[in-house]
């Protein structure tokens, strides 16, 4: 098996999964090169019985959790923290009216239930980012 095509065809997926871990762009590259670095070694023991990808990511899921335990970081709390700033991103996005038009397009060309359903699940929130009333929010999005 020739490992330089291994690590060119699924270099970017273990560094997407690493990123998917850590929420960090520059410990997923570390991690994905420790993956390699490490799947390199251990090369002449896969069998080839089971996807390389799905082993590889075991490896870089691995090698995520040991560099955790180094740095003394544990992946819940970085996992909320990760959460937190992906919420405030969101509500941040959701208020620039370009995605506000996005939002009602979508709510708009909807299929029924699911247009009901999320026009009045949406409806108060819409209107205390877009600072409307909520009728107003409902009349605006339907």
């Amino acid at each position: 098996m020739d490992f330089g095509s291994v690590y060119c065809a699924y270099f970017r997926d273990v560094f997407l999964y690493s990123c998917s871990l850590s929420g960090n762009e520059s410990i997923a590259e570390e991690i994905a090169q420790e993956t390699f670095v490490k799947a390199l070694r251990a090369i002449d023991r896969f069998d080839g019985s089971k996807d390389i990808r799905a082993w590889l990511f075991t490896i870089a899921k691995n090698t995520y959790f040991t560099y955790c335990k180094r740095q003394k970081i544990y992946a819940d709390e970085m996992l909320s923290e990760y959460t937190a700033d992906i919420q405030a991103d969101f509500t941040e996005r959701l208020a620039d009216e370009e995605s506000a038009f996005r939002i009602h397009q979508f709510l708009h060309d909807m299929d029924e239930p699911y247009k009901e359903v999320f026009s009045r699940l949406l409806k108060t929130k819409i209107s205390a980012i877009l600072d409307k009333s909520p009728a107003a929010a409902f009349l605006i999005f339907i």
